[in-house]
């Protein structure tokens, strides 16, 4: 019986728990830059970059590229680490920007 009690109190304990969402407010993964047309906040400047997706990755180092930036080419390992002002640039094969995103 104590047995079937803990069980009990942990299913009701359980149902206690509130997620919480993991990107408030915040342009996440694969949200490109339709952050701001969705209602999220650009926190890395991913929306004023989204003119090179497309444009070979030469493109966005002449224009410069933010203190901080990840680029990420196929196969690349990526930490899931989140910050908010860290703008990914994930490159195609062919060394094109494939996405500019927040995180």
């Amino acid at each position: 019986m104590p047995r079937s009690a803990a069980v009990l109190a942990v299913l009701l304990l359980g149902g206690c728990v509130v997620p919480v969402p993991l990107y408030v407010g915040t342009i996440g993964p694969g949200f490109g830059g339709a952050g701001a047309a969705a209602g999220l906040k650009d926190t890395c400047g991913a929306d004023d970059l989204q003119v090179f997706v497309g444009q070979p990755y030469a493109e966005l180092q002449a224009y410069g590229v933010p203190v901080g930036a990840r680029v990420i080419r196929p196969g690349d390992a990526v930490t899931e680490d989140f910050s908010a002002t860290r703008l990914n640039v994930r490159l195609d094969a062919g060394g094109r920007v494939a996405a500019l995103t927040c995180g």
